[in-house]
């Protein structure tokens, strides 16, 4: 693919709590105004960069002509605050929080605006959709059932254990607390999907070890307008090779330029 010349710009904003959190706006050179924006959620205990998912990804999009959004939830990255305090209604609410700003931008108003969500990102997406702002959206190895995809593994004996003792878990050098983990255990997202009245579009690898594709599968029946795809060689952060992340990516751009253009 041909490279375009990159505009990136640093950028802050506050949440409802008053924390600033950290975003990186992206977009091609010729002009903001010209381009369809995706904001990307990352996942649990992640961030903007998601170990060179987004960062990659970001490239992609702005290369095919997207504006891209990314920022790190609070606790997470650049970003104020202690993760260790985090509940799935605080995400909810940074993620809200980036959709306010970003409406707000002169370059970006009246702009129609996509989600790129992964992972947990995907639950944060769907319990916060904002259908008013939110034109389409695409889930990649979404957990749409958090208390079978991901409370199982965080709530071990060894884990209640470290939690009983420290009073939380270190994980990617956070500090995470029993709230978000009593929350992955309690969260039910289904009738906020089926609410769910934009287009959809769910991509998950088949070699998948944290959270397995057949939970896209059975979540998919619940969206009004999904999509799914499923990539034989992937594993979650779909990392497994180069072209394991180019057929990640070109799908999905060719199913935003048919559901978000």
């Amino acid at each position: 693919m041909y490279k375009v010349l990159m505009v990136e710009k640093n950028i802050n904003f506050r949440n409802n709590r008053g924390f600033s959190l950290s975003g990186v706006l992206q977009y091609p050179k010729k002009s903001s105004e010209e381009c369809p924006l995706l904001v990307f959620v990352h996942g649990f205990t992640g961030d903007k960069e998601e170990k060179g998912l987004f960062s990659e990804a970001a490239e992609y999009f702005v290369n095919a002509g997207y504006a891209v959004l990314r920022f790190d939830m609070t606790g997470c990255g650049d970003s104020e605050g202690e993760f260790v305090d985090t509940t799935l209604k605080g995400q909810v609410k940074d993620l809200q929080a980036a959709l306010e700003y970003i409406c707000k931008e002169d370059s970006i108003k009246e702009k129609r605006i996509g989600l790129v969500a992964f992972s947990l990102g995907a639950t944060i997406s769907i319990m916060g959709f904002d259908p008013e702002k939110i034109s389409a959206a695409s889930f990649w190895s979404p957990a749409l059932f958090p208390s079978e995809d991901m409370h199982p593994r965080y709530w071990t004996n060894t884990i209640q254990k470290e939690l009983s003792t420290n009073g939380y878990l270190k994980k990617s050098n956070l500090k995470v607390g029993r709230k978000i983990i009593n929350d992955l255990g309690e969260v039910d997202c289904t009738e906020d999907m089926k609410r769910i009245k934009t287009p959809v579009f769910l991509v998950h690898g088949k070699q998948d070890s944290k959270i397995n594709y057949k939970s896209t599968t059975k979540g998919k029946s619940y969206f009004f307008k999904a999509k799914s795809k499923f990539i034989v060689n992937a594993d979650h952060s779909f990392r497994s090779s180069k072209k394991v992340r180019q057929d990640l990516f070109k799908s999905t751009e060719q199913w935003f330029n048919t559901s978000l253009l």
